[in-house]
């Protein structure tokens, strides 16, 4: 395996990352093993054609179809349908024809019929009944918004591709694309609810337990079944979770295209640096599957602010080389500005000094040079200690948890949680990686009992229902909202930022400053002033209401976070008296 070929006796978890990207874990023996099962050669990839994604819904369809007939986990009514539905799935019943625009309801399998409705009738206390209905409520929230944003999109993509090329084959694969979703979409929800049977089926067999393990292991399961409906939009509806699905199963099919095309890019002459460089960046689209999009945003901009680009970008770059001579042009046409700004009346700069005279000559030197020594000095020293120090750290919270080896519930049911599920069967080198098998389901419970898992529960919720902190997440959706604007804005904006702060400073220091002064009887007035000390004045009045308010923002976040702290260990105070644990 790729974790066997190290040859070390280290059981930390928390370097795999490192590991697959350095390949210092992974032995060259293991590496070329996984190459050559996979027709990696030292001439780098096989070409081969790529499984279509519906296909890959259908094989996992039937082993689902197979683990649950051996698990005897289901009732005879549900196996039935169980049954039934694989009937469909080798019959094609649940895949549209050629051509046509199928119904919804004739798409949903009888597993879906069957076992869409149990969350609500399976609920067994106040608590789990009022999650249920609240996730059945919106699940047609988002069942109507993604109506909506459908047909808009539908429009869109028709208008554009009667206006251009590159719009007709956008909407032949957009198409394409919904084919394959409407196909896979049943498959995907009835694997939903065959997981949430298992969750049910382990409740059960812990259910004679009176120990407070027990009890508190059966209230997360069903805080984890909750999360599970969340995640993929149950509706006791068919048709709405039906919906929900697909519209989910379309930005990841979309996705791990995009995701698959960057992995048939890396190619190399030699087999083991060619596989660590494609899972080293299968690794980093399975953190990027964890992030929203505004945090994806702040994770691109550390990259590119680092200077880490990705290959096509650098393709690209390299594309656009410019000439010699376009070389020469720019060097011609900025020299030619530069005389005429310092030569030529009346806006040159000889021109001007000498109708100014000697004595304001120096006065605007030295402004100007003040001027400068505050922007090299104090502004773009902030400014690059905000774009290259302080963005990353926002995603510090994220790429450390997703970095490490995190609990999960041992499901036997196959559902493809992330885009990078289907990447690594599309490529089928992947799935020897750690990468691989977090993205096929497999987790370090995977063989343990009942028991075992019971003392793993609460890791096992904590880690699933992650949730950055409170303030982080204002932090990260106001600085995702400024970095999704064009570059250029973004810089104008921060320097622009140091203009109004003189501005207020400036109006302080004379209104408020020399005001107390003259009440004061003092008789200092603004003229009083040197302008070199007036201008330190200003600098260290910034300094301080900068200052002010990173302690009050930084106050506001602590608050927050105490308000959550106290808020949830109210609500386990009241778990705990409530389910008896």
């Amino acid at each position: 395996s790729w974790r066997g070929g190290g040859g070390g006796d280290d059981d930390d978890g928390g370097d795999d990352d490192v590991a697959v990207v350095t390949g210092a874990e992974a032995g060259a023996s293991a590496i070329a093993k996984i190459a050559a099962e996979h027709g990696l050669d030292d001439e780098g990839a096989a070409d081969e054609e790529h499984v279509p994604w519906s296909h890959i819904a259908k094989e996992m369809a039937h082993e689902n179809v197979e683990l649950h007939a051996a698990l005897d986990i289901l009732s005879d009514e549900h196996s039935r349908a169980l049954a039934e539905s694989g009937d469909q799935y080798r019959g094609e019943v649940a895949s549209p024809a050629s051509g046509e625009r199928p119904r919804r309801r004739d798409l949903a399998t009888a597993t879906t019929k069957a076992l869409a409705g149990a969350p609500v009738k399976e609920a067994d206390n106040v608590v789990q009944r009022a999650l249920v209905a609240q996730r059945a409520t919106a699940a047609k929230v988002a069942y109507a918004g993604v109506t909506a944003r459908e047909a808009v999109k539908r429009r869109v993509h028709a208008a554009r591709a009667y206006v251009s090329e590159e719009g007709r084959e956008a909407h032949a694969e957009r198409k394409e694309r919904l084919v394959a979703v409407k196909t896979m979409a049943p498959i995907i929800c009835d694997a939903v609810l065959l997981r949430r049977a298992e969750l049910l089926a382990f409740r059960k067999r812990i259910a004679d337990r009176k120990d407070r393990k027990a009890r508190r292991a059966r209230h997360l399961v069903q805080m984890l079944e909750v999360r599970l409906l969340r995640d993929w939009g149950w509706s006791p509806d068919h048709v709405v979770f039906q919906r929900n699905v697909e519209n989910i199963t379309r930005r990841q099919i979309k996705k791990a295209e995009e995701w698959s095309d960057a992995i048939d890019a890396i190619t190399d002459d030699d087999a083991r640096t060619e596989l660590e460089r494609r899972v080293a960046k299968a690794t980093e689209y399975e953190r990027l599957s964890h992030m929203g999009e505004l945090e994806q945003v702040l994770y691109h901009v550390s990259l590119d602010a680092h200077g880490v680009a990705d290959e096509e970008e650098e393709e690209e770059a390299a594309e656009e080389e410019v000439s010699v001579a376009w070389y020469l042009v720019a060097w011609f046409a900025l020299i030619s500005v530069l005389v005429f700004f310092v030569c030529v009346p009346p806006l040159g700069l000889l021109y001007v000094a000498t109708e100014m005279g000697n004595a304001k000559t120096l006065v605007w030197i030295y402004q100007c040079f003040v001027g400068m020594m505050l922007f090299y000095w104090v502004v773009l020293p902030i400014e690059i200690a905000f774009f290259l120090l302080f963005i990353p750290k926002l995603v510090r919270h994220h790429l450390t948890q997703h970095s490490k080896d995190k609990s999960s519930f041992p499901y036997r049911t196959k559902l493809p949680t992330t885009p990078v599920y289907y990447l690594c069967q599309r490529h089928p080198e992947l799935t020897d990686t750690p990468v691989g098998a977090t993205a096929l389901g497999q987790t370090a419970l995977d063989d343990a009992t009942d028991d075992e898992i019971v003392d793993q529960i609460v890791s096992v919720h904590r880690d699933t229902t992650w949730t950055p902190p409170l303030h982080m997440f204002f932090l990260m959706t106001f600085m995702g909202l400024f970095m999704m604007l064009p570059g250029d804005f973004q810089a104008m904006a921060f320097e622009e930022l140091f203009t109004v702060a003189s501005i207020v400073v400036h109006y302080i220091t004379n209104h408020v400053l020399f005001g107390t002064l003259d009440l004061m009887g003092t008789g200092v007035g603004e003229d009083d002033v040197d302008g070199g000390m007036m201008e330190f004045l200003e600098l260290l009045c910034i300094c301080v209401i900068l200052g002010l308010a990173y302690l009050g923002l930084s106050l506001a976040g602590c608050s927050c976070n105490g308000v959550r702290a106290a808020v949830a260990r109210c609500c386990k105070g009241c778990e705990r008296l409530f389910f008896g644990y």
